[in-house]
């Protein structure tokens, strides 16, 4: 059985997508949306589907079961509530929203049209955070102390740039969720209280980073537009600890238990596959929220990300 999915969005993220939902056994692209519709026939003609148009067009298609939203950070609360009143499952690129509150009143209304929504974190479906999150679980590391995670990349941004939005942009919330939402799996924790520094460029902060309280445990992330750093993940207990680069899209890392070096191994087929194949997976059994990605999950990771904690 196979998931009728269209796309919405056009742009060079959508290519990745497709290519993850090739991998899976339960999801079928049935077509594109654009705010060019034109650009939604290209990608039809392209990558296959036989649906292509504006929003709307895709959205009051009766066959479509579930969309992937994949614009631009700034349209994604219409379009979610959009869908959710087409009664389309959907599963949207993160940062989904950028307030809490806005987050809260999607999920109530997908759960009043008995929809699934998620947010596309893909990092927390990777088989190796799937089983490292099991070996801390288990005491492997002893008793967790202290945990850190980065996403950066170098380079200019031009201040039209659409991540340089005040509302939407910003690194925090456009590259902050990648550790945040890895760290807070793999821990099985919730962030009690954060501290946040940013270095600002007209109003947006361009590098941020976060300390975090978990109570038992600290936490720390950085993330920015203007500098490369390592992006890597360390995991520190008291009995040893783990360290994987590209943490969020890898099967492969390092973790040393009383000196002894050891190494992840993993399978990973793709990224995006995970994700998408959850989502699907989730659609089919019924489910109106992941048991991975859920609204609380979401609620957790922008108690770190969002511009105030609500």
């Amino acid at each position: 059985m196979k998931t009728k999915i269209a796309i919405l969005g056009c742009g060079k993220i959508a290519l990745r997508i497709i290519k993850g939902i090739s991998y899976c056994d339960n999801l079928e692209i049935v077509g594109f949306g654009a705010s060019d519709p034109l650009r939604a026939r290209e990608y039809c003609e392209k990558y296959g589907g036989h649906l292509y148009g504006t929003y709307d067009d895709i959205l009051n298609s009766e066959e479509v079961e579930a969309v992937y939203v994949a614009t631009y950070n700034p349209s994604h609360y219409q379009l979610i509530e959009k869908s959710l009143n087409h009664h389309k499952h959907v599963m949207c690129e993160k940062p989904m929203v950028p307030t809490i509150s806005q987050l809260d009143e999607l999920f109530e209304l997908a759960h009043k049209n008995g929809c699934l929504l998620m947010e596309a974190c893909k990092g927390v479906f990777t088989p190796l955070n799937q089983k490292l999150r099991q070996m801390i679980a288990e005491g492997t590391f002893g008793k967790i102390v202290y945990a850190e995670a980065a996403y950066c990349h170098g380079g200019i941004t031009p201040d039209d740039h659409w991540v340089m939005d005040k509302a939407t942009g910003g690194s925090l919330q456009d590259l902050g969720d990648y550790p945040v939402s890895v760290l807070n799996y793999v821990l099985n924790a919730v962030p009690q209280s954060r501290q946040v520094f940013t270095i600002d460029h007209n109003g947006v902060d361009v590098f941020a980073q976060a300390m975090i309280d978990y109570g038992d445990f600290q936490g720390h992330i950085h993330c920015g537009f203007i500098v490369d750093t390592p992006r890597i993940m360390r995991i520190f207990g008291t009995e040893g600890h783990a360290e994987i680069v590209d943490f969020w899209k890898t099967g492969k890392g390092t973790y040393f238990i009383n000196g002894e070096e050891h190494h992840f191994d993993c399978e990973m087929i793709n990224d995006f596959y995970y994700e998408c194949h959850h989502f699907a997976d989730c659609i089919q059994k019924g489910k109106l929220e992941s048991d991975i990605m859920s609204h609380e999950a979401s609620r957790n990771i922008m108690k770190i990300t969002a511009k105030q904690w609500e």
